[in-house]
């Protein structure tokens, strides 16, 4: 047995979390101590529970080992020891309080040991799992490295590995691009395909009917088919594309033939779903394996205001940016005092894509603007203000409400996160909402509230549970007006 001690004066501290990292075979333990706290404080003895270890063998249904496969707590989602070597064995140190351990490994279906095991020596077979192959082949049978394999289906079509997560085994180089689930719209996986044209899904179900189909990088869908496993063990799936892969390559100049370098050019499919490639030094770029005829192409580049066009598949395309324009986008009230915006956004007449904006001493710049009208949304706290202008002006002032201000005092107790000051006006209308930081200055001010008579209420969590208040309070034009508000409620 060892002491120890650390530092917790305080008042401010309400609980630490002592955490005591065991030595190797013993289990680590942790203890919550509420505060508060004096100079010293004796937690009294803390227990270490020795582990108990475990000679794991993993085989599979003809007996040869497993290697590879881990073992886990099946509940809490925690890995216990190493993989199992090729031998399909592992040592496993396992908590006293363990129940039953859950062994997995890729390829095959999760398999469970039952505690305790008298000997120290456990055994498990794993059942190798159904697996799908879809392959992706051009009018001449040559598979498509790097095609895009879109899979769809009801619902998950994974068996649930360990720990309650789907294995998915992806062979070779393939790999999942992206993941949804839509609801009653089913779930939806995105795969590239391996150097060999190929997916491969292991743990698939058997009773679930998959829809797989074959896209190209800018999302053009080429054949689709629809199969299931059933009561095999493997399944294969060939998607035979109508047409040969093309590839769209071009070079991104300024508006005096020069070329531009680090541009991004990216398809659009109108759905999300994006490619992209950089430009070279000399300005080029090339997307290939493309399906479609002709693709929309976003082209983008810092300084320049970006392109987007619909172009035929072909070589020798050249896209030409012209210089983007900027606009400092402020809001000021009718006697023009300058307010600060809580966040904006911006349109583009035409449609385009919404410019992003970054924060300025002053308000919000919008960069790399093409020629035309734009309106943005201006927030305050007290709500949404519009205001129109040309990119090619320089700035966009827009107008907005006198506003007054209200000074809070209110006890350090009540500034934590989550925790919000929130005004409510007397005959009713809009809230306002305000958050409480804890190093925030006393009194801490809050502009841009709207003149009339509020009460003033603190809440904490998304249930809004009202901590302190209701305290009334009278904001006027362009004046600042304080109350205290303690922790009673």
């Amino acid at each position: 047995m060892a002491g120890f001690g650390f530092p917790c004066s305080g008042g401010g501290i309400r609980g630490v979390t002592l955490r005591v990292e065991a030595p190797r075979g013993f289990g680590s333990v942790s203890r919550r101590l509420d505060g508060p706290f004096d100079k010293s404080r004796d937690v009294g003895d803390i227990a270490l529970l020795k582990l108990g270890a475990l000679a794991l063998t993993v085989r599979d249904e003809r007996g040869l080992p497993i290697a590879g496969a881990v073992c886990g707590l099946a509940r809490g989602r925690k890995r216990l020891g190493p993989l199992t070597n090729q031998d399909g064995e592992a040592d496993i140190a396992v908590p006293p309080e363990a129940k039953v351990l859950a062994v997995g490994a890729i390829g095959y279906r999760p398999g469970a040991i039952t505690l305790p095991v008298v000997s120290g020596r456990a055994s498990v077979t794993l059942v190798a799992s159904k697996t799908a192959r879809v392959f992706v082949v051009d009018p001449s049978g040559k598979p498509m490295p790097g095609a895009l394999v879109v899979v769809t289906a009801d619902t998950s079509p994974f068996v649930s590995g360990l720990f309650g997560d789907p294995v998915l085994v992806l062979a070779g180089g393939s790999r999942l691009q992206s993941q949804s689930s839509h609801g009653s719209k089913g779930v939806v996986l995105r795969f590239l395909a391996d150097d060999e044209g190929r997916v491969v899904l292991a743990n698939v179900r058997d009773d679930v009917v998959m829809t797989a189909s074959a896209r190209d990088p800018s999302g053009f869908q080429a054949v689709q088919r629809e199969f299931s496993i059933g009561a095999r063990r493997e399944a294969e799936v060939t998607l035979k594309v109508s047409r040969a892969p093309r590839a769209l390559r071009g070079r991104v100049v300024d508006r005096d033939g020069r070329p531009i370098v680090k541009g991004v050019a990216r398809l659009l499919d109108g759905k999300g779903n994006r490619s992209y490639t950089y430009t070279s030094l000399e300005g080029r770029f090339s997307f290939e394996g493309l399906l479609a005829d002709r693709v929309r192409l976003r082209v983008s580049a810092s300084g320049f205001s970006p392109v987007v066009k619909e172009v035929l598949v072909t070589d020798g395309q050249e896209i030409r940016l012209d210089p983007g324009h900027r606009l400092l986008v402020t809001a000021e009230d009718e006697r023009g005092r300058r307010v600060r915006i809580k966040w904006m956004k911006a349109e583009l007449a035409g449609g385009g894509p919404s410019p992003g904006a970054r924060r300025t001493p002053d308000g919000f710049e919008l960069r790399d603007l093409p020629v035309g009208d734009v309106t943005v949304d201006v927030r305050l706290p007290s709500g949404g203000y519009e205001g129109r202008g040309r990119t090619t002006d320089g700035k966009l002032v827009v107008r907005v409400p006198v506003h007054g201000a209200v000074a809070v005092r209110i006890a350090e107790s009540l500034r934590a996160a989550d925790h919000w000051l929130v005004l409510k006006p007397e005959k009713g209308g809009r809230d306002q909402r305000f958050e409480l930081v804890r190093d925030a200055p006393d009194p801490v001010t809050f502009e841009a509230v709207l003149p009339g008579r509020w009460i003033a209420t603190v809440v904490a969590g998304e249930a809004e549970t009202r901590l302190a208040g209701p305290t009334p309070v009278v904001v006027r034009p362009a004046e600042s007006t304080e109350i205290v508000i303690d922790g009673g409620r």
